[in-house]
């Protein structure tokens, strides 16, 4: 993932995490080559926790 301001996103582009102003993470994600983003799954204190349900953190 790589960082920018509150937003850390994926190499691929179509999974970013963002960090909320109430310290809670949550999953966005996009069409490859698409600028809309759209949140899923839950937010969670872990990035890794927002991330689970999403199938990002098995890609390599």
């Amino acid at each position: 993932f790589r960082p920018w301001r509150n937003h850390l996103t994926h190499p691929h582009g179509h999974v970013q995490l963002r960090l909320g102003r109430d310290g809670l993470w949550y999953a966005y994600e996009s069409e490859p080559g698409r600028e809309d983003w759209w949140p899923r799954g839950t937010p969670d204190l872990d990035p890794v926790g927002a991330l689970t349900g999403l199938g990002a953190a098995d890609e390599p």
